[in-house]
């Protein structure tokens, strides 16, 4: 197995450059290297180092700079908040993060290591601790092994900041997974010595319940992500940087192409955490993975009329269980969406809370998404709006059966737009418009607005496939402010922002065409939305659509 070498004159030579960049004006209690990449066209690397200063006035901040042959990134925090960070996730673990999977330290090993098991015991607690609230009856019965912990973390993460998986696969390469993986079992064992976990011939059981005197879970939960959010408002979206630099990052080391190819295929990278949690069986022992059990599942449940089930297929994103199933009956095939709604208390809380903090409430409980695609698609498709016919409803199971709609999502016609030489399918945009400004003229509000939920039908019209964010109210420039701002996302970086013009007023011109109200066009430009898209989207793309939406009509 290769393994990251750091030579001793790279070491003095970050020590040495850290000093210069703090100037003397602040104590350094901790550097580490957090990162390494080897430029083979350049003959140097490309280094990642976590400073943790004493009483840093700016809580964090980051710069990019060259040293020698060398790129250097200095991520900045203050001691205070670093440490806070491990303990609670105050900063939504964007610095702690750095030293859970791979770190060399330069100054300060034992402080270092000190915060790593920390942070790595309270990551595992509140691991267990969510599997225990999604399966109450289940959980003592589990048989975990330690890579669970590691995939569910990466898992959680990589949906909002892509560059955490292309950093981890290729530490993965170089550390390698069982490397890791014995850092989290050795931060496991004052768990074990507490009575909370136990060991089993290699595998971590739960031994007893982690929810504390009766608490509700979701609530602290709640409470605490109101509170870290607050706090990072209030200080600026400086700790945001690390993800939207990574795209300029990728760029001067010339590691765009592959970064962007993994954004591409991240659904196809993700390794499910929960194949590596098993429960007992007559036959052996049997994944937690549902995708394997989704085709008894449904066998069960089903009402009688569909045929065998031929094939079940993962769709959609990291956030939803969705599958694609195909049945056979008399020689012909049909295909419907099976969408399981199970509660977000097994999803870091944190970046879907900041994205809409202040802007959109989200329901998080199976139940209530599940209630809201139900009525939301039945009001509207009884009115003629393209969604597709819901064929299946089981409560108990939290399980909607749909139709499957054979198409192209939109974003694979926005991305050829957005590019270099251009692409066809403008018009999509328009019917797009037409059709957020149809649920708005009918009092509902799409609420999951983002192009990827659009999909262009092979016989050309546009159908909206998600609706559990659906909600009957008039907040109607969020759908538009989601739009167009996600799908300024799209545009690669230096690409000048005025590309994305054509698609803004065609989207634009369908939703006034259809009705709907120039104001909600107009509020789509206000700051709230602009902060809360600031965390996908550039600045220039940002305010190039902000400035559209203003002076439109």
């Amino acid at each position: 197995m290769k393994t990251v070498k750091l030579r001793e004159d790279e070491k003095r030579m970050l020590v040495e450059s850290c000093e210069r960049e703090v100037k003397g004006r602040f104590k350094v209690k901790a550097l580490c290297l957090t990162d390494i990449v080897d430029l083979e066209s350049h003959g140097g690397r490309y280094f990642e180092v976590l400073v943790v200063l004493d009483k840093y006035p700016l809580i964090s901040s980051f710069s990019f700079k060259t040293v020698n042959a060398h790129y250097v990134s200095y991520v900045m925090v203050d001691s205070k908040f670093f440490e806070a960070d491990v303990q609670k996730g105050l900063l939504g673990e964007m610095f702690s993060e750095k030293i859970t999977f791979f770190y060399i330290p330069l100054i300060n090993e034992g402080y270092l290591k000190g915060l790593e098991l920390e942070l790595k015991k309270r990551l595992i607690k509140e691991q267990v601790t969510r599997l225990a609230i999604e399966y109450p009856e289940l959980y003592r019965e589990f048989l975990i092994k330690p890579e669970y912990f590691i995939y569910d973390i990466i898992f959680q993460r990589c949906r909002f900041t892509p560059y955490i998986l292309w950093k981890f696969s290729r530490l993965m390469k170089a550390v390698g997974v069982e490397k890791i993986k014995e850092g989290f079992f050795k931060a496991a064992q004052p768990l074990i010595k507490s009575g909370l976990l136990s060991t089993h011939d290699g595998y971590l059981k739960i031994v007893r319940s982690p929810l504390a005197n009766g608490v509700k879970i979701k609530d602290r939960f709640a409470d605490y992500l109101k509170s870290t959010t607050q706090i990072l408002i209030r200080h600026g979206l400086g700790a945001l940087q690390d993800s939207s630099t990574a795209f300029f990052q990728a760029v001067k080391l010339g590691k765009l192409p592959e970064l962007l190819s993994f954004i591409d295929k991240l659904n196809l990278l993700v390794e499910d955490p929960q194949n590596y949690i098993f429960i007992p069986t007559a036959k052996g022992l049997s994944s937690l993975s549902e995708t394997f059990s989704m085709s008894s599942l449904l066998r069960k449940i089903l009402p009688d009329g569909y045929g065998k089930i031929v094939a079940v297929e993962k769709l959609g994103g990291i956030l939803n269980s969705v599958y694609l199933i195909r049945f056979e009956q008399n020689g012909l095939s049909e295909k419907v969406v099976v969408k399981k709604f199970n509660d977000w208390v097994g999803f870091k809380w944190f970046p879907l809370a900041l994205w809409a903090l202040g802007t959109k409430n989200f329901a998080v409980l199976g139940r209530t998404r599940l209630g809201r695609e139900y009525s939301s698609n039945k009001y509207l498709y009884e009115r003629g709006f393209p969604v597709p016919r819901i064929v299946y409803v089981n409560l108990r199971e939290k399980l909607l059966v749909s139709e499957f709609i054979e198409g192209t999502p939109l974003t694979d016609i926005i991305k050829p737009l957005l590019s270099e030489n251009g692409g066809e399918g403008l018009q999509f945009l328009r019917q797009a418009g037409k059709i957020v400004a149809l649920a708005h003229k009918n009092g509902v509000t799409l609420g999951d607005c983002k192009p990827e939920n659009f999909i262009v039908s092979e016989k050309g019209g546009v159908y909206f496939v998600d609706l559990e964010q659906a909600t009957f109210d008039e907040d109607h420039s969020w759908d538009i402010a989601e739009f167009l701002y996600y799908s300024g996302h799209y545009l690669e970086p230096f690409k000048p922002a005025d590309k994305i013009d054509p698609l803004t007023t065609e989207f634009l011109s369908g939703y006034l065409e259809e009705g709907g109200r120039i104001k909600a066009v107009r509020e789509a430009s206000s700051l709230k939305f602009i902060k809360t898209f600031s965390f996908f989207t550039p600045p220039h793309v940002i305010s190039r659509i902000a400035n559209i939406c203003k002076n439109y009509g």
